[in-house]
């Protein structure tokens, strides 16, 4: 149930039955969208991890910088729509504007979603980062929501999250030619500031990072190791 006329202001486009709709200007208009990362998710499990199969496609993706034997950091990724109104991506079919197709894997990417950059010591980023959003959807509604977005027709929807687990495949960053030292993990979504697919803007960009600091220490047997 909800809004099914395009040009309202809270129009639904899941919708199959009519609801009242408002329209610009109108003060019952939602505010729209607001992806925020959650910090405690990627702090409370990051864990070193050895990849010693490497898929040619993980390199082609920008999931891996290498072949052989891989250095990663795994973590999670946590991200909440703490708007008002949906984040609304859709069928990548029908919105080829904010996909891009991978040919190796044969399936879509959601463009500019969840990006992870790693900084030295001088806030300098390290070439290794990696743009991750093979699938956006509603895994938990613990802000109130409803869960109604899936892989075919994407979106997070207001009071749900989208959760992309540490044990993923490419839900890392590859630091086997890192050297020892401290760095800064950043975690951001919609980077680049991106309408979703209905041209709802975020209401607040400010909240769409967050960053964990760390030591690392490299073992210097050849084993490829490493002890952070």
């Amino acid at each position: 149930v909800g809004c099914m006329d395009s040009l309202s202001c809270n129009y639904n486009p899941l919708a199959s039955l009519p609801d009242t709709c408002y329209y610009p200007g109108d003060t019952l208009c939602p505010d729209g969208p607001d992806l925020t990362v959650v910090q405690p998710a990627i702090e409370g499990s990051m864990m070193l991890d050895v990849l010693s199969q490497v898929d040619p496609c993980l390199v082609n993706e920008g999931c891996l910088t290498g072949y052989g034997v891989r250095d990663l950091i795994r973590f999670t990724t946590h991200i909440k729509n703490i708007g008002s109104q949906d984040y609304y991506i859709g069928d990548p079919t029908a919105n080829p504007q904010m996909f891009q197709f991978d040919v190796c894997h044969s399936h879509y990417h959601f463009q500019g979603y969840a990006e992870y950059v790693l900084y030295d010591s001088a806030s300098q980023p390290l070439p290794i980062g990696f743009k991750n959003g093979f699938c956006v959807l509603d895994l938990e509604c613990s802000g109130g929501g409803t869960a109604q977005y899936g892989c075919g027709n994407m979106g997070i929807s207001t009071g749900c999250g989208d959760i992309y687990d540490s044990n993923l495949e490419c839900q890392w960053i590859d630091i086997t030619d890192v050297p020892s030292g401290h760095y800064t993990l950043v975690v951001r979504v919609n980077w680049n500031r991106l309408a979703d697919a209905l041209g709802r803007v975020e209401t607040d960009f400010d909240n769409n990072w967050a960053q964990v600091c760390f030591d690392l220490t490299k073992d210097p047997n050849p084993s490829g190791h490493n002890h952070q």
